[in-house]
């Protein structure tokens, strides 16, 4: 039986540039006078901190019946 799955490519696993491996971004806003701070989750990684590329491999298995 032939069966097909996606893994993980551990060489291509890099951390995100954008947040810096942290997964959130925090921006400031001037509001007037006063600034203020906003934590949000990274758009690039969505808030994981790494990305990486999946490989589908096809894995052939042996059923024996019993």
């Amino acid at each position: 039986m032939s069966i097909g799955r996606k893994t993980i490519d551990k060489d291509s696993m890099t951390t995100c540039r954008q947040c810096g491996g942290q997964g959130a971004i925090v921006r400031m806003m001037r509001m007037g006078p006063m600034v203020q701070q906003i934590q949000q989750t990274c758009d690039s990684c969505g808030g994981a901190g790494h990305s990486y590329k999946s490989v589908q491999k096809t894995e052939v298995l042996e059923v024996r019946p019993n």
